[in-house]
């Protein structure tokens, strides 16, 4: 990081022409003087620093900039093209500040290295963001980038502008990925004591969580919990999602579900997840003669309930097209602590 630059003076008004108020003054009117009322920021001409003179003001509280430097405007318009990105409508607010705007309803997508590198690149630069993986509206504010002193040395915005061209050549530092409406199966299995009534509750629960993300179109399918009946209809499945519910929890890659998804040409991608409720998650995926692959996800228990859950996390990447691998569900643990349902109690407390 840049060592940081000292700008503030206090100054003879006479001295102060060309200097950015540090604080704002408000002077009332006097004997011959109207009220004078000076913003903090605003630039100093001749006229003000004489008004300030005539109010008998020795000194001045101000900014004074050196040559190369950059206003706080000017330096984040700069840093606007390196930003810009078809999924963001980025919007200058006065006072060095540009603000994000989400152009269309999607999946948040955040490069956080790329972030804290901003951020740590000088202190004059300073970049929030909504946390990643967030679905959000249509025109919500998603990121807002400020310019912390008035004024910021020019190489210090080049340097920032150079990082975020060299990071938009690989990967936006931030966009919106719109979500896709895709036909999805969920497969659930079922053992003689399994109850009618709790298929039912999770096909419902599965297509509302599916309609949230604008994925009307769903196949339902019961089968007996064995390899015979499970293998075929597995195997002729060609959505580009299938969601496998088994009537007993996966302990293992050798399971049940996870051995047949292998079967029929699939490969297990990730066995579990660090977000709780979800750790038991299956992430795989089989090619298809179209061309595409189809992912396939192995349902923990917890997606049976409404609440959020790991479930979440991976539909929205999978609706959104957004890259997801194991790599991805071993880097949620920050964070993956979700709260606790009623309905679940404190499953987590001995």
């Amino acid at each position: 990081m840049p060592a940081p630059t000292k700008r503030y003076h206090r100054l003879r008004p006479e001295q102060a022409s060309g200097c950015l108020l540090a604080h704002a003054l408000r002077l009332p009117a006097g004997e011959a003087l109207p009220a004078l009322n000076l913003a903090k920021g605003q630039r100093l001409e001749d006229q003000h620093c004489q008004a300030l003179v005539k109010r008998g003001l020795e000194e001045v509280a101000v900014i004074r900039p050196e040559p190369g430097d950059l206003a706080e405007d000017a330096a984040v318009q700069r840093l606007l093209p390196a930003l810009a990105h078809p999924s963001l409508d980025w919007r200058a607010v006065p006072g060095g500040r540009l603000n994000a705007y989400a152009r269309h309803r999607g999946l948040l997508l955040i490069e956080a290295a790329a972030v804290h590198a901003l951020n740590r690149h000088s202190e004059a630069l300073g970049l929030a963001t909504l946390p990643p993986d967030r679905l959000v509206a249509a025109s919500t504010l998603v990121a807002s980038l400020k310019v912390v002193p008035f004024v910021v040395p020019g190489a210090v915005i080049d340097a920032a502008q150079d990082g975020l061209e060299a990071q938009a050549a690989q990967a936006p530092l931030l966009r919106v990925a719109e979500l896709v409406p895709r036909a999805v199966t969920l497969l659930q299995t079922q053992l003689p004591h399994t109850k009618a009534s709790v298929l039912a509750k999770t096909e419902a629960v599965m297509r509302h969580r599916l309609e949230r993300l604008g994925c009307c179109e769903l196949d339902c399918l019961r089968l007996p919990h064995d390899a015979e009946a499970l293998r075929p209809a597995l195997a002729s499945c060609r959505t580009p999602i299938v969601l496998l519910m088994g009537a007993s929890a996966v302990c293992d890659r050798g399971d049940l579900l996870p051995s047949t998804v292998e079967a029929v040409g699939g490969h297990i991608e990730h066995f579990g997840m660090p977000v709780d409720p979800g750790n038991l998650l299956v992430l795989a995926r089989r090619p298809l003669s179209a061309g595409d692959d189809q992912r396939l996800i192995i349902l923990p228990g917890c997606a049976r309930s409404a609440h959020d859950n790991g479930t979440d996390i991976v539909l929205q990447r999978l609706v959104s097209r957004a890259p997801l691998n194991g790599a991805f569900l071993m880097s949620l643990g920050v964070g993956g602590l979700l709260k606790e349902s009623a309905d679940r109690g404190q499953a987590r407390e001995p």
